[in-house]
């Protein structure tokens, strides 16, 4: 069972890999089936989008790219870096220093 968000699928994604995924494992990602990964819970169709990407490669790195661009604008290592830094701050009951503005990723 998936539980949270895959740091796989990103990996794969920031690499400008097609992905094909289930839609448990797509959960929080927010890119957009179709254009950024492909998702389907049918293997039979898992299966056939595979296929369909192997044999046309300019598919896949069309879909590749999008999933990289997708990642570069909304999963970046400051933003996460800086809201672990504000909730770990805020569960020791002290605040982030002045000037820095930390938000989720995609936000």
């Amino acid at each position: 069972m998936a539980r949270g968000v895959q740091t796989k699928v990103l990996e794969a994604m920031a690499m400008a890999l097609p992905v094909v995924l289930s839609s448990k494992a797509a959960a929080g990602i927010g890119a957009e089936t179709g254009r950024e990964y492909l998702v389907t819970d049918d293997f039979k169709e898992m299966a056939c989008a595979i296929v369909r990407l192997i044999a046309s490669p300019a598919e896949a790195e069309k879909l590749g790219a999008a999933a990289r661009k997708f990642i570069e604008e909304n999963y970046q290592w400051s933003d996460t870096s800086a809201l672990y830094e504000k909730i770990v701050l805020e569960a020791a009951g002290r605040s982030a220093p002045s000037g820095r503005m930390p938000t989720a990723p995609g936000g």
